[in-house]
């Protein structure tokens, strides 16, 4: 769930509804400064590069080791493949139907899944930047999706990291290339 605005961003606001002059500016100003406030609330807890199991073998056999897993493991929790969250969310909230938004519990449980699975391979001294990024990508996107699950129950927070998504899909594509 996401946090109240303070009250010295309702207050102003409140004050001038009950005075009859919130005019179409004043409550644009209003939307925006709730918006604003609410920011970008992050649930999960990134990992730390001590998280990390490092090895300080830089071999090309050790990083083509360390690529045979990452590729496992990537195998392992993207198959197969659930329904692409996107579809899942807009067919929901198009037919309004809450119940629809359980299909996403498939994407969660991969996120999930890749990110701790991640967590438990060896990985290079000069990999391990990338391989943190990468795997807290994996626990962003889990974060997003878990949240857009919960929209019918808030909604202003699954707006907020809806917003958040594009790039977010943008972060772990560019991780990856």
């Amino acid at each position: 769930m996401i946090r109240r605005p303070p009250r010295s961003t309702l207050f102003p606001y409140t004050t001038l509804f009950r005075s009859g002059k919130l005019n179409k500016s004043a409550k644009e100003n209003l939307i925006n400064s709730i918006l604003s406030d609410i920011g970008n609330p992050q649930l999960y807890k990134p990992y730390k590069i001590s998280d990390v199991k490092i090895s300080n073998d830089n071999s090309k056999k050790a990083i083509r080791n360390y690529g045979n897993q990452l590729g496992t493991i990537i195998k392992k929790y993207s198959e197969p493949s659930p329904e692409p969250e996107i579809k899942v969310f807009k067919e929901a909230i198009d037919s309004n139907n809450k119940a629809g938004l359980k299909k996403l519990s498939a994407n969660i449980n991969a996120y999930g899944n890749l990110a701790s699975g991640l967590m438990e391979i060896t990985v290079p001294m000069k990999m391990k930047g990338l391989h943190l990024k990468l795997a807290n990508n994996f626990l962003h996107l889990k974060d997003i999706i878990m949240r857009l699950q919960n929209f019918f129950e808030d909604p202003l927070g699954g707006f907020a990291v809806l917003k958040q998504y594009p790039g977010a899909g943008n972060e772990m594509f560019n991780t990856l290339v």
